[in-house]
């Protein structure tokens, strides 16, 4: 900000929201040097969850924690209603965006329901669901001094305890962070994405062949699926942009 007004910057980029909408730009100094305009940064926030745990591999579990946090009432408290809802890692505005794609809506009930289906109730009274004698407890890693992980993952620790799960949040410096991910020794993380733009190879996040235990990849979650696979190896062949397009939305609804 004191760069800025003191004219050693043209344009500060990525601006905390709090700052965007808060006092930093109602000063008259501010209004004398600076106007302040709202962008696209194309960065997706977003939490991976650890396929290679028993619990998480469940799709009707996974489905749980997204309908178990209100998403909208988020971006409306933390973001000032500023953020837009991503439900995919292809740029937004870009050709290859499913804007078909409807994100689970909150829905507590719904939640608690896929959760019974897939054998998570509370068995011993303890306000924690259970199977096979396993509470559902989630570790959570975050990097440190991460102040946005920190928040969202407070906010989602308060809401799955709503449904009977637990959110243990783990903070590591980035080293150390990142190791424990390429170790896939984690349940969950809260990380960053930057879009290339206007579209983007998927392989390097979705591909079965970056998904095997020991291989140290940016396929975190460890997603293995045979459609994801061959809609990747199309998408990269296909050089008509409105077919490659169509093989992305195809991708991205699958995914999600």
């Amino acid at each position: 900000w004191q760069a800025l007004l003191n004219d050693e910057l043209d344009i500060f980029y990525r601006v905390k929201t709090e700052d965007f909408v808060g006092a930093q730009t109602r000063t008259d100094l501010f209004k004398e040097k600076a106007y302040k305009v709202l962008t696209y940064v194309g960065n997706v926030g977003y939490t991976s969850w650890n396929l290679y745990r028993p619990k998480l591999a469940d799709v009707r579990v996974r489905r749980a924690l997204a309908h178990a946090f209100d998403i909208k009432e988020w971006i409306r408290t933390n973001y000032e209603g500023l953020a837009l809802w991503s439900k995919g890692t292809m740029f937004l505005f870009g050709p290859g965006y499913n804007h078909a794609v409807q994100g689970y809506e909150y829905d507590l009930e719904e939640a608690e329901d896929l959760l019974a289906e897939a054998g998570w109730y509370d068995r011993d009274g303890n306000g924690i669901i259970d199977k096979d004698g396993e509470d559902f407890v989630l570790n959570i890693l975050m990097p440190a001094g991460n102040k946005a992980s920190e928040r969202f993952l407070q906010a989602l620790q308060d809401s799955y305890r709503k449904v009977g799960i637990s959110v243990e949040i783990s903070a590591y410096e980035w080293a150390t962070f990142l190791e424990h991910i390429l170790d896939r020794d984690f349940d969950a993380c809260n990380l960053a994405w930057t879009l290339p733009t206007p579209e983007s190879d998927p392989e390097q996040l979705g591909h079965s062949r970056n998904a095997q235990f020991d291989k140290r990849t940016s396929n975190h979650a460890g997603l293995a699926d045979e459609l994801v696979d061959e809609l990747i190896e199309a998408g990269q062949k296909e050089l008509d942009p409105e077919k490659r397009s169509a093989i992305w939305h195809k991708l991205h609804a699958r995914v999600y």
